[in-house]
């Protein structure tokens, strides 16, 4: 294991230069790593994000991939399988060694990639300690869908962490599906003619034929957010009439929702719901060797026509201790999937989180006694609404992962198991599971080693202000600004088709000491370079460089250029837009019209899809409120 860490005992000139390195021993209780980001775009060595506020030069981070994966969207059997992992579930330590403006640069080059594009990439600001005791409980923020931050506790200390109180990110992981909110269409609508059986594998948001599944590694779909098959490591939703949810996944899979049945002769064949939440798919595969993390997936919710709680729960949250040693005296350490506890009467029921994931890269472990438990949350239970009603209970969420340097001691009590499926409580088919299956089993393995570098920077010479580019008179025209420079040498322009792989185009000359704002331009004319992304490379007279934000652009489209500005949707590059409608993080949709009308004012830091209609057709933006 590759651990450098400066210790408080060092040199008065280490003090000065490390403002994390906290006393002997801190005590910690309530919520921690409060402070984090989402990452717009990232390099290996810097990344853009959405807030600077609470972060310092040389403060070690975690950055940390939520999602990302793709999956499958086909209409059969296949929907909701992996088609790529691609850097979902990626992590790694850093230390920051400049920030300007919302670049913030990095002590070294980041070994892992991260595809921050999707909005899924967050930074956490990680205080080194000493000594740690847990004093009270300790948790940190749940995952927020809508800020891309959340989810992950991390304790880095030096010497020993005990725990005179437990640690819990139960429930804090991927959302289970929601419950419908409008019932008034959603009644059963079989007579005596035959009514459609509603068999896909996705629907629209908020259509009654189908519930909402559980969120997952891979980004909601739009026009696919409801419907019995997983998204990914989310459980199925449960489709018309009455079905259960499937449970969300981790290590382990989720278990299948269950089937409705009306034995009533009124009712008939056609207000069955056979086509159950299908459960989450496991993630096994992406630990180990892959060293991947993964949050439990939410689970699918049941299918209703009542304003009952059909929603799944959520899937548990992550857990990082980083130490020499754990003293459990008798405490938990928890990160389990939600249970389904409301009793359901007359719809399908939701389906259970799935556990999360602890992770303890400690070189010893006193347990006296301690309990890690990563557990699976249970599907919900349904009474009868009437004598021949027999509904489909939750699946069960899968069980998480514990991951440890070492073996752990035998007296560490661990728990990995799936959650249990529901049943019918009541009525004709009192006892019966109608079909669903429990969560699976996660799994508890070894050989943890995360790479802590902890060393101090230099502050970099020069203050960043604006950089803006902008097409005129089919050139594009860079232009940027300097607060300040002290041996600025040069700035080298870049270039890049896919915002990860730049080139130089030529370099500007620094004017090597000044304390007043200076501008800087640079046009290109060269169609070549008229689509793509660009971004300053800073050069000191003694070869230290520092990146600028990347910023896009596209010269030869009239595809509209869509921002949120001041709270308002703000469509640039004069494309004539006929309508828009946007949606939320979680697909629902919150406007359609006609943007110069909207009276919407967007959250603080949140992503938005917008898709636009304008006389050259339509685009699809994936747009953020600051």
């Amino acid at each position: 294991m590759n651990k450098i860490i400066f210790y408080c005992s060092m040199s008065i000139l280490l003090w000065a230069l490390i403002p994390t390195c906290y006393s002997q021993t801190t005590s910690l209780s309530g919520s921690i790593n409060t402070t984090s980001t989402s990452i717009t775009s990232i390099v290996p060595a810097s990344a853009n994000v959405v807030s600077t506020t609470g972060f310092s030069l040389n403060d070690t981070v975690l950055v940390i991939q939520m999602k990302g994966a793709v999956m499958n969207e086909s209409n059969t059997s296949s929907f909701g399988s992996i088609a790529s992992i691609s850097d979902a579930g990626n992590y790694e330590l850093a230390v920051i060694c400049a920030i300007s403006g919302l670049t913030i640069t990095f002590q070294t080059t980041l070994t892992k990639s991260f595809s921050a594009t999707n909005g899924y990439v967050q930074m956490i600001k990680v205080p080194s300690y000493v000594n740690v005791t847990v004093d009270g409980i300790l948790n940190a923020p749940a995952w927020d869908v809508a800020t891309g931050t959340g989810g992950v506790l991390i304790i880095y200390a030096s010497g020993s962490v005990t725990l005179n109180a437990g640690i819990s990110m139960d429930e804090r992981g991927f959302a289970g599906g929601w419950a419908q909110n409008d019932y008034s269409a959603c009644n059963c609508g079989c007579s005596f003619s035959a009514d459609p059986i509603y068999t896909d594998y996705y629907y629209v948001s908020g259509t009654c034929r189908a519930a909402s599944k559980g969120e997952g590694i891979a980004d909601t779909i739009i026009g696919k957010e409801f419907g019995r098959g997983p998204q990914i490591n989310g459980g199925g939703g449960g489709n018309d009439h009455n079905s259960g949810g499937g449970g969300g996944a981790n290590y382990g899979a989720g278990g299948l929702g269950g089937i409705s049945t009306t034995p009533s002769c009124f009712f008939g064949q056609y207000c069955r719901g056979n086509f159950p939440g299908i459960g989450a798919n496991n993630l096994a595969g992406y630990y180990g060797a892959a060293d991947k993390v993964f949050l439990g997936g939410g689970g699918g919710a049941g299918h209703s026509n009542n304003p009952l709680d059909t929603r799944g729960k959520n899937g548990g949250g992550i857990v990082i201790i980083i130490a020499n040693s754990l003293d459990g005296l008798g405490q938990t350490i928890s990160a389990r999937g939600g249970n389904v506890t409301a009793l359901n009467d007359g719809d399908g029921a939701g389906a259970g989180g799935a556990g999360g994931s602890i992770m303890l890269d400690v070189n010893s472990i006193s347990a006296n006694p301690l309990a890690i438990d990563a557990s699976g949350g249970y599907g919900g239970n349904l009474t009868a609404f009437t004598a021949t009603n027999c509904k489909g209970p939750g699946g069960g969420g899968g069980g998480g992962v514990i991951w440890s340097q070492n073996t752990l001691p035998g007296s560490a009590a661990t728990n990995t198991a799936g959650g249990a499926n529901g049943v019918q409580l009541s009525g004709p088919c009192a006892g019966q599971t109608m079909g669903t299956v429990a969560g699976s089993a996660g799994g508890i393995i070894t050989g943890l080693s995360i790479n802590v570098t902890s060393l101090t920077c230099l502050p970099l010479s020069v203050e960043m202000g604006d950089f803006i580019a902008n097409c005129t008179n089919d050139q594009i025209l860079l232009q940027w600004q300097t607060l300040s420079e002290n041996d600025n040498d040069y700035f080298e322009i870049q270039y890049s088709n896919d915002g990860f792989n730049f080139e130089s185009l030529d370099a500007v000359e620094g004017a090597g000491q000044s304390q007043a704002t200076i501008d800087y331009s640079y046009s290109i004319s060269q169609r070549l370079y008229f689509n793509g992304y660009f971004r300053l490379k800073q050069f000191d007279y003694n070869g230290q460089f520092d990146y600028s934000t990347i910023i896009h652009l596209n010269c030869s489209s009239n595809e509209s250029n869509v921002q949120i500005i001041n709270g308002k949707l703000v469509i640039l590059n004069g494309s004539e837009v006929k309508g828009c409608t946007i949606h939320d993080m979680l697909g629902r949709q919150i406007f359609s019209g006609n943007p110069t009308e909207m009276n919407f004012n967007f959250e603080a830091q949140s992503f938005y899809f917008v898709q636009i209609e304008s006389k050259d057709g339509f685009s699809s933006h994936k747009v953020y409120s600051y």
